[in-house]
């Protein structure tokens, strides 16, 4: 009986996770995330301090005590250091969620041996976004003569929001597909056909939402994932690893291009904005994109927005850290 009353408790606290998981990217929804987060807490809380018998590790010990120190350091920059020390601690409630959410990540993982029900709970709340986001484009598609949308923001509140979400998730496939080829280990419980299928989805999504700097993590995480795969599989022979080396290249350079094509920002003359955002000196908007001039190309037209105001932005701080 006291078997089952845990049972019970464990899989409530694993409803609760996937609420949390999936209200989580969706605005206007603070009070169904903030009460699926403290109910979460609180389960797993009660179970870990009843009946895990968790001991820290040394890595584990490592990352709390950088936790520790990284959670001192910012909060003496904001009390001592910072003139504005109101708006810096009320910046840090950030940083104070995201502790509370790795504290609660650190229960999951501890108080019971069904981790594996957990992630995969977790990963399939998330998975929901990229399959709306993938199904509200098949929807466009039919309603508008076969043509595909760009910026689509799924439930979030901008496509970079949902960007977010993908790049998110397609880690996830990245870790199992990494997992099922090096270790021949099985985390999320579905066959290799329906994982490839998965990531079909994922990227369809990544192009669906269009964001650029999404793109620039796929670059990342797919090269990473490729080293990885190449590195360590030391029973596949030089020549297969160089295969697939190049298949995969291929194939992702191609998807790229076909994001780089989607996204009209990158024709709105890209370099020559590039020269004037970097004239910090003479273009002043990206101190005001509302207040200040906005500078123009050659041809007349007005530059793009996130064309011009991000490497503005990055000289500007950059030069502002050096001093």
């Amino acid at each position: 009986m006291r078997a089952l009353s845990q049972d019970k408790i464990i899989y409530a606290g694993f409803v609760f996770l996937a609420i949390l998981m999936f209200f989580w990217p969706i605005p206007r929804t603070i009070a169904v995330r903030n009460i699926a987060l403290g109910l979460s807490l609180l389960v797993f809380g009660y179970l870990f301090f009843k009946y895990s018998k968790f001991a820290l590790i040394d890595i584990q010990k490592k990352v709390f005590y950088i936790l520790v120190a990284t959670t001192f350091w910012f909060y003496f920059q904001a009390i001592v250091v910072s003139s504005e020390t109101a708006w810096a601690l009320s910046e840090l409630m950030q940083w104070a969620s995201a502790l509370v959410c790795f504290g609660l990540g650190f229960f999951v993982a501890s108080v019971d041996k069904r981790v594996k029900i957990a992630f995969f709970i977790l990963f399939s709340a998330i998975f929901v976004h990229v399959l709306y986001v993938d199904l509200y484009a098949i929807k466009y598609f039919v309603s508008n003569n076969a043509v595909f949308p760009t910026k689509v923001d799924g439930l979030t509140e901008g496509p970079d929001k949902a960007n977010y979400i993908t790049n998110w998730i397609l880690a996830f496939v990245g870790v199992e597909i990494y997992f099922r080829a090096i270790k021949n280990k099985k985390i999320i419980p579905v066959d290799n056909f329906v994982l490839a299928v998965i990531f079909v989805l994922i990227m369809a999504s990544s192009y669906f939402e269009t964001m650029r700097f999404g793109f620039i993590g796929l670059i990342f995480t797919f090269v990473g994932f490729l080293f990885l795969y190449i590195l360590e599989a030391n029973t596949i022979s030089i020549a297969k690893k160089s295969a697939i080396f190049t298949l995969s290249l291929v194939a992702f350079i191609s998807f790229l291009y076909v994001g780089y094509k989607s996204d009209p920002r990158w024709e709105q003359g890209f370099k020559e904005t590039l020269y004037i955002a970097l004239d910090t000196k003479n273009n002043k908007a990206w101190l005001g994109w509302n207040k200040y001039p906005r500078p123009t190309l050659s041809n007349g037209q007005t530059v793009e927005g996130s064309n011009y105001l991000r490497p503005a932005w990055i000289k500007e701080g950059a030069i502002l850290i050096a001093e």
